[in-house]
């Protein structure tokens, strides 16, 4: 399913956001501390993937500590082979910033072996990619990835 009919059907049942039985969280969202989790069975470029999450009141997941990695890998594990994840070096190449602006540098890290290593130029936006294990990756932003939403 492409991130367009994903959101067609999103809207189609907007009306009816629910929460999980003893959740803090509506339907589909995951909980995790203090956050919660929507992981994408479509996939988007990094542009759509920003909207769709926008469109739930939420952003692309900002990973802040080995606890929330664990959980985000474990859940992805044997689903999806990538997500993007809310980090890019769109602004200056090399300089990675979370949602808002914050820099990866001086935070938690969980990137894989030489990575991110901008293979072939223009790999801009962050995922987590089973191919290393759902560690941390640099990827192209117009490749269609699915992706985790945060609250």
């Amino acid at each position: 399913m492409n991130v367009f009919s994903g959101v067609a059907l999103l809207l189609l049942g907007s009306s009816m956001i629910l929460y999980a039985e003893g959740s803090r969280c509506v339907a589909g969202f995951h909980s995790h501390g203090r956050s919660c989790y929507w992981f994408s069975e479509m996939t988007g470029t990094f542009a759509e993937a920003r909207s769709v999450c926008q469109f739930f009141g939420a952003r692309l997941v900002i990973i802040n500590s080995r606890a929330e990695d664990d959980f985000i890998r474990g859940y992805a594990r044997g689903k999806a082979p990538i997500y993007f994840i809310g980090g890019n070096d769109l602004a200056r190449e090399g300089r990675f910033v979370w949602e808002g602006g914050r820099p990866f540098a001086g935070g938690y890290q969980n990137w894989g072996s030489g990575q991110p290593d901008n293979y072939k130029g223009g790999e801009d936006c962050a995922t987590i990619w089973n191919e290393i294990g759902y560690l941390w990756n640099d990827a192209h932003c117009s490749q269609k990835c699915n992706f985790i939403c945060e609250i």
